[in-house]
């Protein structure tokens, strides 16, 4: 069990950060396309997109949202492999989302978050995991109650 509970939680913040990459991967898309990139050296590239998601509210909250829903799928897989400990299995699969956030937060590299909202959304990440991961156990437990059907009817 505990080793299910550990793999659940390692695989869930694994799940969350390749997940936020590929679901805000659009966004970027987008907001590179206000970019004239032949202009903008290849050292200044990663500041003009972060810029443009500065100037441009809604990619931003965009790219905010798909973290949230990266999030919740984390701690959803982590409830899934873990099958039990729903609540903390979801909080720990946020472990590098809160150890970047944490990194970020000491060495001065907020990227495009000011240190204000760093502080905010850190706790966030983990009750988002426990969010998952209690969506996956009453989906469990739905299945587990719901009435047998046969083939009588």
């Amino acid at each position: 069990m505990r080793t299910r509970f550990l793999l659940g939680a390692l695989t869930g913040g694994v799940v969350d950060i390749v997940a936020t990459n590929l679901l805000t991967l659009p966004v970027l898309v987008v907001a590179a396309t206000t970019i004239d990139i032949a202009q903008v050296p290849k050292s200044q590239l990663s500041a003009a997109m972060l810029e443009t998601l500065r100037v441009h509210p809604a990619l931003y909250v965009a790219a905010f949202i798909a973290g949230i829903l990266a999030s919740i799928l984390g701690g959803y897989v982590a409830g899934m492999i873990a099958k039990g400990s729903y609540t903390l299995s979801g909080a720990l699969s946020a472990y590098l989302c809160v150890g970047m956030g944490i990194y970020a937060i000491l060495t001065g590299k907020l990227g495009m978050v000011p240190l204000w909202q760093h502080i905010v959304i850190l706790p966030l990440s983990p009750v988002l995991g426990v969010i998952g991961a209690r969506l996956y156990a009453r989906r469990r437990e739905r299945q587990v109650n719901a009435p047998l059907v046969t083939a009588e009817g």
